[in-house]
């Protein structure tokens, strides 16, 4: 079961509500030296754009968003100048007989490109090549039917810890009160990491147990047990790109390359301090700044955030989801070609280069040479802090190991920091 994951980001509201008669001026006023509007967006992904498109369908016409990149988009990045297709995301959940997950609507409206990822399509690898059927099969089957069954008791507990009010555990504790206990056997940590670490971009012991599942049954049990992988050369930032043309006057609603560095509030107002010494009044502000964003206080707030807001941000944890994209020439394709994914279980390090997935397959971009392996947490900031020729160098050794072959270098290799 797949459960919906990765960054986090933290919406909230500054000042009051954004109510009252729909303003007819939709350019910002000039008040002193700041520019003047009714509400101010701060930050441009998916929640800016789509408190924007709430305000617009409110008659709130008179806000501006404020963006730190040189696009609409936010974290969603595509690489231009190569031929790697990196802009990959997962729609989690995809339709009920009833109902369809409005993220699935707006990628068939934009006719992004998507295919459903078979996670049972799967080949284990450890360190001396791929586990063939045999005793190390058979151990594989008897872990993942152990993982299976805590599993259903892990979400029946979380049922009841909420229905009972009671204290939130991580996941780690839940599964191991549901009798999962991998210890330091790699088959086990791998299933592990497929289920947990790939799903939150976190390690069982900072996933929470309560909302682990609520995510679960928010995406999978509302509509469907399914994940479609986006993997359109626009990238999946198209959607909310096209949707804002439809209301966004980006002449005068839109400030791109502008750095947040203060936000001063009170009951009356809101001014948003830039890094280019300009400035906007709104008489309220949305803030959808990340949670690492905020944790790292890059903006500042005046006065100070209340200290139960501060407690639960400091509180949480950003997940850090780092895919590693190789492209190899057409004749050097040293997979299965059939095959979706590929789970290397490390003999010594969990989260080891974990979890590779093609997509020179039939269903996604065939003939394009194109593999790559997701890494979290712990992992990404080691291969964030390391240069592009040792990260490719260590993935090549277990790519080597897992296949028992020389393999030649990728031609090309990205992922971003």
């Amino acid at each position: 079961m797949r459960t919906p994951t990765r960054s986090l980001s933290f919406l909230f509201l500054l000042a009051t509500s954004a109510q009252g008669a729909p303003t007819k001026e939709v350019h910002a006023d000039i008040e002193g030296e700041c520019s003047r509007v009714q509400v101010a967006i701060l930050g441009a992904g998916l929640a800016g754009i789509t408190a924007a498109k709430v305000l617009d369908d409110a008659g709130i016409k008179n806000f501006t968003i404020v963006e730190y990149n040189d696009r609409i988009g936010g974290r969603i990045a595509l690489l231009e100048d190569s031929q790697i297709v990196t802009s990959l995301t997962l729609v989690q959940g995809t339709e009920n007989p009833t109902e369809e997950n409005p993220i699935l609507t707006l990628v068939k409206k934009y006719n992004l490109t998507n295919t459903p990822s078979d996670f049972s399509n799967l080949t284990v690898f450890d360190e001396t090549g791929q586990v063939h059927p045999g005793r190390l099969s058979e151990r594989f089957k008897e872990i993942q039917s152990l993982y299976d069954n805590a599993t259903e008791e892990y979400q029946y507990d979380a049922g009841e810890i909420i229905l009972q009010n009671q204290q939130d555990r991580s996941a780690r504790a839940g599964l191991a009160i549901a009798n999962w206990k991998p210890g330091s056997e790699p088959l086990a940590q791998a299933i592990e990491w497929s289920s947990i670490d790939f799903e939150y971009a976190n390690p069982p012991e900072k996933t929470s147990q309560q909302y682990s599942v609520v995510n679960t049954n928010t995406s999978f049990q509302r509509w469907a047990d399914e994940n479609n992988l986006v993997h359109d050369a626009r990238g999946f930032a198209t959607f909310f790109k096209e949707e804002a043309k439809l209301f966004l006057d980006e002449s005068s609603q839109l400030k791109l390359k502008t750095i947040v560095k203060n936000i001063t509030y009170s009951s009356e107002s809101v001014t948003v301090y830039n890094e280019d010494g300009s400035c906007i009044t709104a008489d309220h502000a949305i803030c959808t700044f990340s949670l690492g964003v905020l944790q790292k206080e890059v903006v500042s707030f005046s006065p100070e955030l209340p200290r139960w807001k501060r407690t639960a941000i400091q509180s949480m944890t950003m997940g850090t989801y780092t895919k590693i994209f190789m492209q190899f020439k057409p004749e050097d394709v040293f997979w299965d070609k059939s095959t979706q994914f590929f789970l290397y279980a490390d003999p010594v390090q969990r989260g080891y280069y974990p979890y590779f997935q093609s997509l020179d397959h039939r269903d996604f971009v065939d003939g394009s040479g194109i593999l790559f392996v997701t890494v979290v947490d712990q992992q990404s900031y080691v291969v964030e802090a390391q240069d592009f020729d040792t990260t490719k160098s260590q993935i090549m050794e277990v790519l080597r190991d897992m296949f028992q072959r020389e393999i030649p270098d990728p031609i090309d290799f990205y992922h971003h920091d």
